[in-house]
């Protein structure tokens, strides 16, 4: 058996063993809910064919990305069943995934004992294991957008027509399983063109459109429901007020968010009187939006201090002091070499500017919306090589 697929495998079994023998053992006296997001949720009533709705929603919801409750609905579907078994498996598959991309990315640029040290590293990493057995979005995210990130890379070195359509088919899926890139090709299509030209601008406009395509129909359908342009879904009020919140209550807790979650959403039902989480609609999204947008206006420098603060926290925040140190001795470390290494990296490798680009983005978005360590995860696999290129020599052909 080849040494990657051993790999791949030895990640799956650690993800399996941690979701079905380990995970039970902790879930009562950590308080682990299955389903937090609810997720789960949403994709029961999906396979029952009651609509992309929670359990309690009077009317389709929109405040929730479509592709991972459709993909739990799929899985359902496939085994004649509701089988929460199934989902672990499953988002086991994906972790495993994801170190074979990786793998073939680093053989490629740099050689197969680097490629397999690496592929190691991250099926065995805590961190990724830890979300692979409750209905959390990041396995099957993290795939998708490492996925995402290494099409970038491969049309950067091949401005093919091809690969431009499948940079852009896997920019919308990835951006319909979390809105978080949806931004992103604009800032790609620049650094493309200063460093392509004008066949480089091209390219990630064919992105754009393909993308574009993709989304069309869930903002169609959106529109429908709310009678509004929302290109994904809501949230962003909520998230912005809890932002604030995470920023006046950090000195307080600067290793654990649970009390700023819980002031931030007293703050919600301050601004939203009968604040419902099973309808919360756009007219609810606008004033939230509204109302940080004054708070901005009104105290610029609390703007440049909740955004500064945010951005430390996107590194390490968790809900515990346990688990914000194991953030902190994970990804810190990460940080710090490709900081200190940005310009070995592009004298090296001339593409690592869009890793660069890629990491700086997703955290400054964070940073000006809500930086909790969780949302950071989805970087890791970009953040480990990032590291291995910075620290290895590149491959001699």
């Amino acid at each position: 058996m080849k040494i990657h697929f051993f790999i791949a495998i030895v990640g799956f079994a650690a993800a399996l063993i941690f979701s079905l023998i380990v995970y039970p053992k902790i879930q009562i006296p950590l308080n682990l809910g299955i389903d937090p997001d609810r997720y789960w949720e949403v994709a029961h009533n999906i396979y029952t064919e009651s609509g992309f709705k929670y359990s309690n929603s009077t009317a389709e919801i929109i405040d929730k990305p479509p592709v991972y409750p459709y993909l739990l609905a799929l899985l359902f579907h496939l085994t004649n069943g509701v089988n929460y078994y199934i989902v672990q498996i499953f988002q086991a598959l994906f972790h495993s995934l994801t170190t074979l991309l990786i793998f073939f990315f680093i053989r490629n640029v740099v050689d197969g004992k680097t490629a397999a040290i690496t592929q190691l590293t991250l099926a065995l990493h805590p961190i990724l294991i830890w979300y692979t057995p409750r209905i959390w979005i990041e396995s099957f995210y993290i795939l998708i957008f490492v996925a995402t990130c290494l099409s970038y890379l491969r049309l950067f070195n091949s401005l093919k027509l091809s690969n431009s359509i499948v940079s852009g088919l896997m920019t919308g899926v990835t951006i319909l399983t979390k809105s978080v890139l949806l931004f992103f090709p604009i800032f790609l299509l620049f650094f493309f063109y200063f460093t392509k030209g004008i066949k480089g601008f091209k390219s990630v406009l064919i992105i754009i459109v393909v993308a574009s395509v993709i989304l069309l129909p869930w903002v169609i359908r959106n529109y429908k429901v709310s009678n509004s342009f929302v290109p994904v879904n809501i949230g962003l009020g909520q998230n912005l007020i809890l932002g604030n919140a995470l920023a006046e209550n950090w000195t307080q807790n600067p290793f654990n968010n649970l009390d700023a979650w819980e002031k931030g959403y007293t703050k919600i039902q301050s601004i939203i009187n009968n604040f419902d989480f099973d309808n919360y609609q756009v007219d609810n999204e606008k004033l939230l939006i509204r109302t940080y947008l004054n708070s901005v206006f009104k105290n610029p420098e609390f703007f440049a201090y909740r955004t500064f603060i945010n951005f430390i926290t996107f590194w390490y925040l968790s809900e515990s002091p346990i688990k914000s140190i194991f953030f902190i001795i994970a990804q810190i470390p990460l940080l710090l070499v490709i900081v200190i290494g940005i310009k070995k990296l592009i004298r090296s490798y001339e593409f690592g500017w869009i890793l660069i680009l890629i990491i700086t983005y997703y955290s400054i978005v964070h940073a000006f919306v809500i930086g909790w360590g969780r949302y950071s995860v989805p970087l890791i696999p970009l953040m480990v090589v990032t590291v291995v290129l910075i620290l290895k020599d590149k491959k001699i052909d």
